[in-house]
């Protein structure tokens, strides 16, 4: 089965600023050369990739319920992730949220194996921020510091997987 090519919102400003910037160049050529109404279409669709970029939504309503890392898009089913020796990030914290005090949304910590990096995620099933990439929506991702892998050694601790402990020591190294 064709999934859907789905973006996670800090892609869609990029690639839209990128789309806005490649129109603008191609606006500049048509004009030079008196090209003015395909100038007009071209400023048109430099537009559009903006709007879309703002205020457009991920329409991925056919794709499965998945996280994934935002930087390497490697997509995982949540069941016994944490426990999973293919799994290449690690959910920790889960008893303890971060509450946003705006609206009350719990935010909950993912790190990615692969590219080494934090990222701050919560569920959303149905897609209502407009944001959500295949069920969850992400959003600030840093560099994971020791005392992030500290605390979700501490997790992994808790929740006895070895595997996920091996592979957070193999980051400190």
């Amino acid at each position: 089965m064709f999934e859907t090519k789905v973006y996670t919102s800090y892609q869609r400003k990029l690639y839209g600023w990128g789309w806005f910037a490649i129109a603008f160049v191609i606006c500049l050529v048509l004009t030079s050369y008196g090209w003015n109404k395909l100038a007009i279409v071209a400023s048109i669709f430099g537009a559009m990739s903006l709007y879309a970029a703002y205020f457009g939504t991920n329409d991925d309503s056919q794709n499965p319920c998945q996280i994934m890392c935002p930087k390497c898009q490697d997509m995982h089913g949540m069941f016994d992730l944490n426990k999973d020796k293919k799994a290449t990030i690690f959910i920790y914290k889960q008893g303890k949220p971060r509450i946003r005090k705006s609206d009350g949304l719990e935010i909950y910590l993912m790190i990615c194996f692969k590219c080494k990096n934090l990222t701050e995620w919560t569920s959303d099933p149905h897609n209502y921020s407009g944001n959500a990439t295949c069920g969850f929506e992400y959003f600030k991702t840093k560099k994971v510091t020791k005392k992030d892998i500290n605390e979700a050694l501490d997790d992994a601790k808790k929740i006895r997987s070895d595997i996920a402990t091996k592979k957070l020591n193999k980051i400190l190294e």
